[in-house]
């Protein structure tokens, strides 16, 4: 009887120790699989700063170029103004 409650015991401590070395072993795949995800969100925000930086610099220009159009238009009159 004694050494039957012993065996049980001693099974249970294994099964215990199985299960928390597999515990571990999940955890430790779950963080290598976390780590490449950080990597890419890393990576997108960084391709989604430099769009923006694009965006913003295409706006420039835009301005840039309704500013020419703009002062090619008020030259134009005022060359139209001072001959007429």
């Amino acid at each position: 009887q004694q050494q039957q409650r012993q065996y049980e015991q001693q099974l249970l401590q294994q099964q215990q120790y199985e299960k928390e070395l597999l515990l571990q072993q999940r955890r430790q795949q779950y963080h290598q699989q976390q780590q490449p995800n950080v990597h890419i969100v890393a990576i997108v925000a960084a391709v989604i700063v430099v769009v923006d930086i694009v965006a913003v610099v295409i706006i420039v220009v835009d301005i840039v170029a309704v500013v020419i159009v703009v002062g090619k238009a008020a030259l134009v009159v005022f060359v139209v103004a001072t001959v007429v």
